[in-house]
């Protein structure tokens, strides 16, 4: 019976990677026509996500069926090849929102709620919580560290008390393109979870300017009267579905940096090849040779760390979150790792603003402080294994 069994999840496996290659494939072939130049995206980040919104809906991406093994939440086996090629196109707009986090929400809510999540999506994560404290999701412990990955010591929390909801959280991503706000604060009982209107009274969004051009981002000051309809989960509830949204945007987020390492290995050996110095290659000489090599190690071994553990989730969550953050941690580090590299190798070229390096380079900075810095997530999980916590199977 064993056998059998092994037998028919190795089938389902290999149908759901099957599944997810194509799809996969589909999305390049319709970035790859819809964003041409990552320099057209960065003069209109928000028209450019705008106009690839219908696209990806058509293509099936707005409405993933969630893993039952994950509880009913996410399907990281499908959206994990989604975000390499997002990276590899330099995709705008809150793609982490409408294809991860939307979806993966609704279907944790299910009748526990009575929003419709899909109508309002897509939304901005307006998250201050997401490093720096327990791994362990509803853990009995006071305070943030109760969120799981809770607020890191001297940070700033979105405070509910008295049914007003206060604080100020920025640079946020998209949110000044969106019309709802997914926002996680805390209350003298525990984390709520809220689902308010971007012109909710109280609400006031100022845009800034970040790094990364095919971006955009703003500032969120919240003084919002909060009325029982607008939260979606309480207390331990509302930690746990914290704990597992975190983890699928770290574990998406990972396979953003790859794509993004997996590009620039390639322009910098396409670039090797074709520039001359002293008649010959830049590609032939021995240390330009050692840079590509090294990058080419990298990008292959972050490729089989982020495969392998999108198809390998463990189901209870302290093992998902430190899984996930390890993920995070080594994509962040290889994607600016990659990124420098890529300078070397193309030379002053690299440096110029004609050049889409630098773009890739700026996107590969901004997504290493999204969710948690190596740092952080690295002693976060260091204090996970002194724990205990349970081996990935």
């Amino acid at each position: 019976m064993r056998g059998e069994t092994d037998v028919g999840q190795r089938t389902a496996s290999d149908t759901t990677e099957s599944l997810a290659a194509e799809m996969a494939a589909t999305a390049a072939r319709y970035f790859t026509g819809a964003l041409e130049d990552p320099h057209v995206t960065a003069r209109d980040p928000a028209g450019a996500y705008r106009s690839l919104r219908p696209g990806l809906a058509d293509l099936g991406w707005l409405g993933l069926p969630p893993e039952p093994w994950l509880g009913g939440a996410g399907a990281p086996r499908l959206t994990t090849p989604l975000f390499q090629v997002a990276g590899r196109a330099l995709v705008p707009g809150p793609l982490l929102e409408d294809v991860v986090i939307g979806p993966a929400l609704a279907a944790i809510l299910q009748s526990r709620s009575t929003r419709d999540v899909a109508a309002c999506t897509p939304f901005a994560f307006v998250d201050l919580s997401d490093a720096g404290g327990s791994l362990h999701a509803g853990s009995s412990q006071p305070g943030p560290s109760r969120l799981g990955f809770g607020a890191r010591p001297g940070r700033s929390v979105l405070t509910l008390a008295d049914g007003l909801l206060t604080g100020t959280a920025g640079p946020i991503p998209h949110v000044c393109d969106v019309d709802w706000l997914l926002v996680a604060a805390e209350s003298a009982s525990g984390p709520r979870l809220l689902l308010i209107a971007a012109d909710h009274p109280g609400v006031e969004i100022v845009p800034v300017v970040t790094m990364d051009p095919c971006s955009t981002a703003g500032q969120v000051d919240f003084r919002s009267p909060v009325g029982p309809a607008d939260v979606l989960d309480t207390d331990d509830a509302a930690a746990e579905m914290l704990a597992t949204l975190r983890s699928l945007v770290r574990l998406a987020l990972s396979a953003e940096s790859h794509g993004i390492a997996s590009y620039l290995t390639d322009i910098s050996v396409s670039y090797a090849l074709q520039r001359q110095q002293f008649g010959r290659a830049t590609g032939s000489f021995q240390a330009v040779k050692h840079i590509l090599a090294g990058m080419t190690r990298d990008v292959l071994a972050l490729g089989n760390l982020v495969a392998a553990i999108a198809s390998r989730l463990p189901a209870d969550l302290p093992s998902m979150a430190m899984w996930c953050a390890i993920a995070k941690s080594h994509a962040s580090q290889i994607g600016v790792k990659t990124a420098a590299a890529a300078l070397q190798v193309h030379g002053g070229i690299g440096f110029t603003e004609e050049h889409s390096l630098q773009l890739y380079y700026k996107r590969a900075l901004i997504l290493e402080s999204r969710f948690g810095q190596p740092a952080e997530l690295n002693a976060m999980i260091g204090a996970s294994r002194i724990t205990g916590m349970p081996e990935i199977r």
